[in-house]
């Protein structure tokens, strides 16, 4: 699939959206318009923290998305990356998309010389699970949430 990868801008909202709206309901979470709307003007905002690469065919159409933050560690001198979400829309899966979409931000981190490139996956998700397991060494690390 031929593809091209670049940032999120304010003109690529709807694509975005309706992906956001799948890979949301895809874990069964309702989100608020709010927190929907908060989330995009951030993405979009070259000044936040929070970033967005998409994933484009050749007739613009927005099918994947990685949004992800850059954040300093007491364990390294060099910025860390948190890949939080990654999501392909069903009628490009099975084409190389995610793994492309990967390749680009392990392409970025290098060329910024970030310390650390990593995610975490819901161990309920087996798609997910096997894509990640297929594409990063996974970790000895368990996650804990607290309830907030």
């Amino acid at each position: 699939m031929e593809l091209t990868i670049r940032p999120l801008d304010r003109d690529d909202k709807d694509g975005w959206l309706a992906l956001w709206r799948a890979y949301h309901a895809h874990y069964g979470d309702e989100v608020s318009a709010d927190l929907t709307f908060t989330t995009f003007d951030r993405l979009v905002d070259r000044t936040h923290s929070l970033r967005c690469r998409i994933a484009l065919t050749p007739e613009h159409k927005v099918v994947g998305f990685v949004n992800y933050f850059l954040h300093d560690s007491k364990w390294q001198t060099r910025e860390s990356c948190f890949i939080e979400d990654i999501f392909v829309g069903v009628e490009a899966r099975r084409q190389g998309v995610g793994q492309r979409m990967l390749q680009d931000i392990h392409r970025i981190a290098n060329i910024n010389r970030w310390g650390r490139l990593y995610m975490a996956v819901p161990g309920t998700d087996d798609g997910a699970v096997a894509f990640f397991r297929a594409t990063a060494e996974e970790s000895d690390w368990i996650v804990f949430d607290y309830e907030l």
